[in-house]
């Protein structure tokens, strides 16, 4: 299948999810499957950051511009019950994820064009800066 524009759609696949490798040995471990065609709780997973050894998110792709924002244990694979914040039925872009120096989780959001602030303590938005345009990439650069 494709979206229009001939994009291949991850959600028909269902052939990953969350691996760690490492870096001396380069062995994998699966910490999060992504499920098969008919068991796939958090969709495909198509986004991913790292805030410390025990707590990341990621975004399930459920279809195209239904997005989910997910906590887990990227030691474990444990995820939290329920999706982060208001983040659930939203168009959040695979690199749209970014750690600031503050600890806090910038996500762009496509269907309201606007970066939500997460407080990575508790999972709670902290601000949220209305665009002009859709954010498709977070980065941030010290001078």
């Amino acid at each position: 299948g494709s979206w229009p524009g001939g994009f291949c759609d991850p959600s028909l696949e269902y052939t990953g999810g969350i691996v760690a490798v490492d870096p001396d040995t380069y062995d994998t471990a699966l910490i999060l499957d992504d499920g098969d065609a008919t068991n796939h709780p958090y969709g495909a997973i198509s986004g991913m950051e790292v805030v410390s050894p025990t707590q990341g998110y990621f975004i399930g792709y459920n279809s195209f511009l239904d997005n989910n924002l997910y906590s887990f244990n990227p030691n474990t694979g444990e995820v939290d019950a329920g999706t982060v914040a208001t983040l659930t039925g939203k168009s959040i872009p695979d690199q749209a994820l970014a750690l600031d120096k503050n600890g806090m989780l910038w996500v762009g959001e496509n269907t309201d064009a606007q970066m939500i602030i997460i407080d990575t303590t508790d999972n709670t938005v902290d601000g949220t800066i209305l665009l002009n345009l859709n954010p498709q990439n977070v980065v941030f650069v010290e001078p």
